[in-house]
């Protein structure tokens, strides 16, 4: 059996005979996961639901969200409480002085892996550390991940 692809949701038959498909749309600006459900009556028809979901704007309104507010939030709401204080402090410097100046006003729907590149590469051209580049790097990596 074929793996489904990321981002295709969950479908499942419930007790009483209708099919249930369920879709994550990323997380909001609170930091919670969204999802979105749709039913029908055979497994073709929920996929079907499920597609035109996709087609749609997936992200809902996360795609209008600059990069620079969703970061600062996502510091706040996830990381400040996960983590040790110089660990926040280090990785609240490191967005604040590398990624919003370069990157923080892009959509963060519309931000490329060539945009990642150039940022790293214009930080290592400035002379900064390898130490730096791999922190922005760690940093900006793991905001877009928790994103998805």
């Amino acid at each position: 059996m074929q793996r489904r692809e990321k981002g295709t949701g969950t479908v499942y038959r419930r007790d009483n005979g209708t099919w249930v498909g369920r879709m994550n749309l990323g997380r909001g600006e609170d930091g919670k996961i969204k999802y979105k459900c749709v039913s029908g009556k055979s497994e073709a028809e929920v996929k079907r639901k499920i597609r035109e979901l996709c087609r749609r704007d997936p992200t809902q309104n996360t795609s209008q969200i600059l990069l620079e507010n969703y970061l600062l939030s996502w510091l706040v709401n996830v990381k400040k409480i996960s983590l040790k204080p110089s660990s926040y402090d280090r990785l609240e410097a490191t967005a604040l002085k590398q990624v919003i100046p370069r990157i923080g006003s892009f959509k963060i729907s519309e931000i490329t892996p060539e945009d990642v590149g150039a940022m790293l590469t214009e930080i290592k051209d400035e002379g900064l550390s390898y130490s730096t580049v791999k922190k922005t790097f760690d940093c900006i990596n793991a905001v877009l991940t928790y994103r998805l």
